[in-house]
């Protein structure tokens, strides 16, 4: 009992050392919390903001979700983390606090725990201020409260986990000064180091996929970085892994509290003044920072000027530099400079051993090819096939508003994708590494190299037998497709996998809008339309699969069909009810795919809707005006406008087609329509055209070479 009053009544001591820190944290939770929520309230009822927005709005406000939040929790913790053991860097306070005559044990303790509960008391008690507000507006609701009390017990977690690790700092440390750097490098190493090797690897090798290969480490070696993530990303997480995350944060920040207090029972009196207590933790400091600062020379100097000179010039003031900074910093005597010189020259060894490492794949990253056998699958994604394809799905925010959740091709593709066949995929990445090490070969000698070739960039996962996945990316230049592209563009596995309409079913698709030209009609929609939908669907399906590259090479599209969800149909139901305004931030848009002439079925059943897609673009033009690759042409004659227009096409359906820049260079235009005053016909602002240079009038032609000396194109 008596222990436990002496426990409270230190807290009590120690509470008056932060009333600076406790009012700060106060005024700063108060105008965060219910002054803001006050503020949304009064700007929504002034916006005739709806309800439902409104508490989605104050709901996302109070959420672990809120970024603001999350700075002043951590910066706080940087605070309170600091303050409550400054003493221990103080030799007449520690004296005098180790004079005490209470055990080490309850000061610490006490000490701790009041960096906790300062700041969460006046959290906690600011956010019943907040739902106080809410309930006297009418505006609190179940949500809130819950989304309220979620984020309390979050930010207790990641907070405790972030003030253990600056505890930590300040009691290894006998300097203020070396004990704020301190909590520096704790919080920001890991992350510094995984960020530099990512560099290295992103830079070196070519073959790369998505560049990351070190990024995924950041959010483990870190409280900041943790913490950060975890606020960002919280929200999109499944169940399990917020779980995971959130009983390894609550267990890192009971291991870092009980690592702390052991430091602090074994730290002498004297320690105060020095800057590290442990003479162990000297170089357990020192070798990483110096070994990052070497590495960090050498790279910035390479990616300034490429050269095994410059390299090692970054590698010795990278050394040199940090190496005594950090012995001026332990001794404070500028005569230590150089007094562990043997673990200065270790630390640039390594350096340049980890630097050789990436400069010259000793590990052989970039010449990966696995073997046939020891394939299950391939997949594959070729930008220039498919980069027009909306990848994702329409979801909902939390304001009840449709969105587009956009997912990278790349993702979506080699997830979906399982090509047995691996032979063109193989073929496929050799000739990218041979043109790679050609490439290497020349070392920039010919900058010709690649002039008049076409950039073809892909991505392969191979599925390996053992279960592994391996990713790379690569690089290709040639004049055509490659033929072991092409086999794999024919490949039906491809085809499934690179169209997600071939997987629709009626279920899915509510209704079908056409774009042809810049004219946009929705041709079903409703129960009523069922059938049609469901013939245009089989059609359409029937004839993307069919397509050929040869048909491809031979004709470009002329319109696009979209198969609606329900909630597409339901956003283009809000806009014609809402007198043309724009809902769904153009999630009602996406999911177009083209339609070729060839396409006789659905060209036919859109014929029976009232629709007629046809090849050109009738549109009356009063000039056409080129856009040259320095400057623009206008062309004003009569003659020449229409025989522009009969072989203009569509830029968005030009760029559907993988073989178009195949079949000449490609002039985009935009014209001054002519449209009659009794004419329905909107100005066509939204859509830009194409025309192959070839096609142009031979008088044109010689203008446009005049001008920019535009040549025949190199595809032909």
């Amino acid at each position: 009992m008596t222990s436990g009053s002496l426990f409270f009544n230190l807290m009590r001591e120690d509470f008056k050392r932060h009333l600076g820190a406790a009012a700060f944290a106060f005024l700063v939770f108060f105008f965060s919390l219910p002054v803001a929520s006050a503020l949304m309230i009064a700007e929504g009822l002034k916006n005739e903001v709806s309800r439902t927005s409104l508490l989605a709005q104050l709901t996302e406000w109070v959420s672990f979700g809120n970024g603001f939040t999350g700075v002043v929790v951590g910066g706080l913790a940087f605070i309170m983390g600091i303050s409550s053991f400054s003493y221990l860097h103080s030799r007449q306070k520690s004296d005098f606090y180790h004079g005490i005559p209470v055990s080490r044990t309850h000061l610490f303790w006490a000490n701790y725990a009041n960096g906790i509960l300062i700041p969460f008391v006046l959290y906690g008690l600011n956010l019943l201020l907040n739902l106080g507000v809410l309930a006297a507006n009418g505006n609190l609701t179940g949500n809130v409260v819950l989304a309220g009390g979620k984020a309390f017990l979050l930010f207790l977690v990641h907070y405790c986990l972030v003030y253990s690790v600056n505890v930590l700092a300040m009691v290894l440390t006998g300097n203020i000064v070396v004990g704020i750097a301190a909590i520096y490098v704790l919080n920001l190493y890991f992350p510094a180091l995984f960020g530099v090797l990512n560099l290295c690897f992103r830079h070196f090798f070519r073959t790369n996929y998505n560049g990351g290969a070190f990024l995924s480490f950041v959010d483990k070696c870190s409280a900041v970085s943790f913490f950060g993530i975890n606020v960002a990303r919280f929200a999109d997480m499944p169940m399990w892994e917020r779980w995971v995350r959130t009983g390894s944060g609550l267990a890192a920040a009971l291991a870092l509290s009980g690592l702390s207090f052991f430091f602090y029972r074994k730290r002498g009196l004297e320690a105060a003044g020095r800057a590290m207590v442990f003479p162990l933790s000297r170089p357990l400091i020192r070798i990483p920072i110096v070994l990052l600062s070497s590495l960090s020379g050498i790279l910035f100097f390479w990616i300034i000027h490429p050269g095994f000179g410059w390299g090692l010039f970054g590698l010795v003031w990278g050394a040199v530099l940090s190496h005594c900074v950090i012995e001026i910093i332990y001794h404070f005597d500028f005569r230590k400079l150089f007094s562990h010189w043997k673990q200065m020259f270790f630390c640039a060894g390594m350096a340049m051993a980890v630097f050789c490492v990436f400069r010259y794949d000793l590990f052989g990253y970039d010449r990966y090819l696995p073997n046939p056998s020891a394939l299950e699958s391939v997949s594959v994604s070729v930008n220039t096939l498919n980069d027009w394809v909306d990848y994702g799905t329409v979801q909902t925010d939390s304001w009840g508003e449709y969105y587009w959740q956009y997912e990278r091709a790349d993702s979506y593709l080699l997830e979906r994708m399982e090509l047995k066949d691996a032979a063109p995929v193989l073929a496929l990445v050799k000739e990218a590494l041979d043109q790679k090490r050609e490439e290497e070969r020349l070392q920039g000698k010919n900058e010709y190299l690649y002039w008049g070739k076409r950039g073809y960039y892909f991505s392969v996962k191979y599925k390996l037998k053992s279960g592994r996945s391996v990713y790379r990316s690569y690089q290709l230049h040639a004049v055509q497709m490659p033929s072991s592209m092409l086999e794999i563009l024919e490949s039906p596995a491809y085809g499934e996998a690179a169209y997600p309409v071939l997987s629709k079913t009626l279920e899915d698709a509510k209704g079908v809008r056409i774009n042809w030209g810049y004219q946009s009609k929705v041709v079903t929609g409703g129960e009523r339309d069922t059938e049609m939908t469901g013939r245009l669907l089989s059609a359409y399906q029937e004839e993307l699969r069919a397509l050929k590259p040869e048909k491809m090479k031979q004709e470009n599209p002329v319109a696009s069909i979209q198969f609606l969800t329900r909630e597409q149909m339901e956003i283009l139901q809000r806009e014609a009810d809402g007198n043309g305004e724009h809902y769904g931030y153009g999630a009602e848009e996406m999911g177009n795919y083209p339609i070729y002439p060839s396409f006789e079925k659905t060209i036919g059943l859109l014929k029976a809707c009232g629709v007629e897609v046809e090849a050109g673009v009738p549109v009356a033009a009063a000039a056409v005006n080129l856009n040259l690759p320095f400057s623009t042409l206008a062309v004003t004659n009569t003659v020449e406008i229409e025989q522009i227009m009969e072989r203009a096409e569509v830029q968005r359906y030009a760029y559907m087609n993988p073989f178009s820049e195949e079949r000449g260079q490609m002039i985009s235009f935009y014209i001054e329509a002519a449209v009659p005053e009794d004419s329905k016909i909107p100005y066509p602002y939204e859509d830009s055209y194409v025309i192959y240079y070839k096609d142009l009038p031979e008088r044109v032609k010689k203008e446009a070479e005049r001008k920019n000396q535009v040549n025949e194109p190199v595809f032909d």
